[in-house]
């Protein structure tokens, strides 16, 4: 790699660090006791976005959108890029989502946390944006929607580097179940949560250290549920 390519890259990485912080925030404002796993996730889909952005600018005449993109840190700096600029890449909408949703506007959150998941070029960001589409519905007070959309993520994150995506899916199902007075199906996730943690190998189960210790606690609480 040269090194004006290496200084580039050094620089978007640094920009892009300000998202994973603003989703930190977000993670934290929802639930407190979740941080660890989530900024496992997290850390995981903003990687990907930097080398997102790094290849987004390798064009010339994308050059200015992706500065735009990157230097973006309110709604309407972002808003004003995406008008200008309306190629824009899907984390640029999931950053637009988390915004919006920590301003309390849900409409729009969803507006474009759906442009997000339907965007396939990085498969991160479109799990990522899935998850906070599910995490809408929560926040909403929709639980038994938010369990359901949980679930479905839970089950179906099997591809290789997706086991925190399920992991946190898992946990957001079991909870959301528990807040609907879903117990039964509360029950009988937090077993199948324990066996998918089970089937990972040693390696990848100490990635998410404080697994455990939230499926326990998940666990006490369906044991007395009523």
């Amino acid at each position: 790699m040269s090194s004006v390519n290496l200084k580039r890259k050094k620089q978007t990485n640094a920009q892009m660090s300000e998202v994973m912080d603003d989703f930190d925030r977000f993670e934290f404002f929802f639930a407190t006791h979740w941080k660890k796993i989530v900024a496992v996730a997290v850390i995981a889909v903003l990687a990907v976005a930097a080398y997102c952005t790094v290849s987004y600018i390798s064009d010339k005449n994308k050059q200015a959108a992706a500065l735009a993109f990157t230097q973006a840190k309110t709604i309407q700096e972002y808003e004003a890029a995406v008008k200008e600029y309306s190629d824009a890449p899907g984390w640029v909408y999931l950053k637009m989502g988390v915004l919006y949703m920590e301003d309390g506007k849900y409409d729009q959150a969803a507006e474009n946390l759906q442009k997000a998941a339907a965007d396939q070029t990085v498969p991160e960001i479109q799990w990522r944006a899935q998850l906070n589409l599910a995490t809408l519905d929560e926040v909403r007070g929709n639980f038994a929607t938010a369990a359901s959309a949980f679930e479905d993520i839970a089950k179906s994150r099997r591809e290789p580097g997706t086991a925190g995506f399920a992991l946190e899916a898992y946990c957001a199902a079991v909870r959301n179940h528990l807040a609907a007075k879903q117990n039964a199906q509360a029950a009988e996730l937090i077993k199948e949560a324990d066996e998918f943690l089970s089937s990972l190998t040693e390696q990848e189960q100490q990635m998410f250290p404080g697994v455990k210790m939230m499926l326990a606690s998940l666990r006490s609480e369906v044991a007395t549920a009523k």
